[in-house]
Formats: structure tokens, C-alpha cells, sequence
């Protein structure tokens, strides 16, 4: 049944008592081969001023190369946080093994996070303060993530690497289930902060176990899933699209940066010159996605939408298959991979947890 009473969480100007509760959360990272950005990214990790907080960082490199790395050129980082190893499950399945192991150590938030991003010493304070002294209490949220020119960072220029171009504010979604960074490439003070947000950028996201617990699904191997391990791109917008249906709206820290080094473009690309760069990615990154995205919207779309809504949807599928037919012949075993695990996808469209209408939903879209 919907629930007419959802409330839309909105951006607080929040001052902390003497009172404030610090409650435990964990910070889970996935490393996989590259220790490019490591020794910067990780050490800023690791000094952040907010106490109640545990890391654990899983190499899921095929032989532990990050974990043997870090084991002689950062062995102090080992006496801040729980480093592993294990196979790689993707960045679903591996935030996954993050997340129940947060869940046992009982710890109220889950901290999604990058191996990529620069981050300030107080941002977990920050976030976790403006969730906690919200009313009612938020319960997803994220920040301004800003893009990082890493290569001034490397030259000893901390600073200077800080620019002032979005990454993300959040994924946004059109009424024909596109998915975007929310002001991706564009200068901050051209953009205004967004009133409606799907979800946090899976590149950094802030979960209560509330949420996680409202979308949870039970596989058949009996493990507990919270982002669906049937995908590995598009993995964010699923569990924001579920989080939306659940009724748990999105916050966005507008005073917290942190910076992360995703390369972009040019902001200013025609749609055939973002069509044509996207042709040029590798099939694997291509496919993933591609499979991502009809998986994503076969299970969150629904009847009840307008006719707006499913007459744009209808299109964008439309012009997916044309992309595919005419310049990716070899992705239409994508069509074929989703069909063989079609009973699998609609067990878990029937356990989509709907609290919220479908015009609501419809609401976020642009």
C-alpha cells in the first residue's frame, strides 16, 4: 500500500549541542590492483576527527596485490583500519561482504566510499551530524563531490588540486530512465543545488541500517543483499531507485566537498559527441552498463506511471536498440544474458518495497 504521508527531506542548517550522539559507523572501501591514488586518498581517509568510526578496506585483487602493497610501502594504515582480502565480488557484491560485516559489528551507518577521492578531515562529522539532527532523521545521504586534479596533487599541490568543477551531486533521472551525475562537468556556481535527488553517487554514499535493512533481499545462496549482485554498473541507481520506493528520500550535505578524480570530458560535448565517446569505451564497460540499465528499470518501473513516462521509457529503449543494432552488434548478447536470468530479476521486482506512489516518484524526474 502507498504511504500518502512521505515527507521530502531537505537540506538543514544544522548547529550540534553538547548533546549530540556520535553513533558508530563504518566506512567500507574496495581496492582492486591500482594503488595509484592510495598513500593520499586512504591517509585522508583514515584522519578524520570523528571517533566512533571503523574502516575496512577489501582488496579483491586476483592475488592480494593491494593488500601486499600496502602491507610494505603503508603498514600504519593497518593499525587504523581492518584490511582483507577476498575474491571479487564486484562493487556490488563487495560492498555487500562490507555491509554484513557492518551489520554484526553494530553500527548504525554505512559509509560507501572510493579508493579515489580526497577527502576533508571532517566530513563524516559533518554528514553524519546533518543526518542525526534532522527532523525526522535523514537516513541516505551524500555531499558535493567535487573533481580532483590529481596530477597537482601529485606535484605537492594539495590546494591547487581542489577544483571547483561538479563530479556529482547526486543521480538524477529523466522521465525516459535515463541516469546522470547531477552536474557533472560544470562549474559550482553555475549550478544550483537540487531540490530532488534519486539517490547518493555509488562513488560516495551514506546509508542508516534502517534503509539498508528496508531494501534487504535474501538470495537463494541465503546471503543478504543490499545493492543487487546481478549488476556491477548501474548498481547505484538500482538501490536509489528501491530506497525512493521505500520512502527515503536523499540528503545532500551541501557544506561538505570531497574530491574525486572521475574523468569527465569536455562540459560542454553535443549529444553525438557524448554518443561517439561512449562508443569508444571498452565492450566490457559498455556491456555492463548497458545490462545495468534494463536490469535497473525492468525492476523499478511501474504500470501506474504516466503516459509521459512510458511513452519516453518506450523511446529510450527504442534508441538503446537502434545504438546497439547499427554500432554494437556484439552487445545484443546483453538482450540475451538479461533474458537467461529473467526469473531471477522478477523475484526481486516482486520484493520491491513500494511505501511511496508512482507520481511521487515521477516527481524526481526531469
Amino acid at each position: 500500500m502507498y504511504n500518502q504521508h512521505y515527507l521530502y527531506g531537505a537540506d538543514l542548517l544544522y548547529t550540534p549541542t553538547i548533546s549530540m550522539r556520535n553513533p558508530k559507523v563504518t566506512v567500507g572501501v574496495l581496492l582492486y590492483e591500482d594503488e595509484k591514488y592510495l598513500a593520499h586518498s586512504l591517509k585522508s581517509l583514515l584522519e578524520q576527527d570523528y571517533e566512533n568510526v571503523e574502516f575496512i578496506f577489501l582488496d579483491q585483487s586476483p592475488n592480494g596485490e593491494v593488500y601486499d602493497y600496502l602491507t610494505k610501502a603503508h603498514p600504519k594504515f593497518f593499525g587504523k583500519a581492518t584490511v582483507k582480502r577476498g575474491p571479487n565480488r564486484m562493487h556490488c557484491g563487495g560492498h555487500n561482504v562490507l555491509i554484513r560485516e557492518m551489520m554484526k559489528n553494530g553500527s548504525e551507518y554505512y559509509i560507501c566510499a572510493s579508493n579515489d577521492m580526497l577527502y576533508p578531515h571532517d566530513f563524516i562529522r559533518l554528514i553524519i551530524w546533518g543526518m542525526e539532527g534532522s527532523e525526522p532523521r535523514h537516513h541516505v545521504a551524500t555531499c558535493k563531490l567535487m573533481q580532483w586534479d590529481y596530477e597537482k596533487m601529485l606535484k605537492g599541490d594539495e590546494e591547487g588540486s581542489k577544483t571547483t568543477r561538479i563530479d556529482s551531486y547526486g543521480i538524477g533521472i529523466t522521465k525516459g530512465h535515463q541516469f546522470y551525475d547531477i552536474g557533472q562537468g560544470k562549474e559550482e556556481k553555475g549550478v544550483d543545488i537540487p531540490k530532488k535527488i534519486l539517490g547518493p553517487s555509488g562513488a560516495l554514499a551514506v546509508f542508516h541500517k534502517d534503509a539498508l535493512e528496508a531494501i534487504a533481499y535474501k538470495n537463494e545462496k541465503g546471503e543478504t543483499e543490499y545493492f543487487d549482485e546481478n549488476l556491477h554498473y548501474k548498481g547505484d541507481c538500482d538501490l536509489d531507485y528501491r530506497l525512493r520506493w521505500a520512502g527515503f528520500p536523499c540528503y545532500l550535505s551541501k557544506d561538505v566537498k570531497v574530491y574525486h578524480d572521475r574523468q569527465v570530458g569536455k562540459k560542454d560535448r553535443s549529444h553525438l559527441e557524448r554518443l561517439l565517446k561512449h562508443h569508444e569505451k571498452a565492450f566490457w564497460i559498455k556491456a555492463n552498463s548497458f545490462r545495468g540499465h534494463l536490469i535497473t528499470v525492468k525492476k523499478n518501473f511501474d504500470e501506474n506511471f504516466s503516459f509521459s513516462v512510458k511513452f519516453k521509457t518506450f523511446l529510450n529503449h527504442i534508441i538503446r536498440f537502434l545504438y546497439v543494432m547499427m554500432l554494437a552488434p556484439k552487445m545484443l548478447t546483453v538482450y540475451r544474458d538479461v533474458a537467461r536470468i529473467k526469473e531471477a530479476v522478477r523475484k526481486k521486482r516482486n520484493a520491491v518495497r513500494k511505501n511511496v506512489t508512482p507520481a511521487e516518484i515521477e516527481s524526481l524526474m526531469s
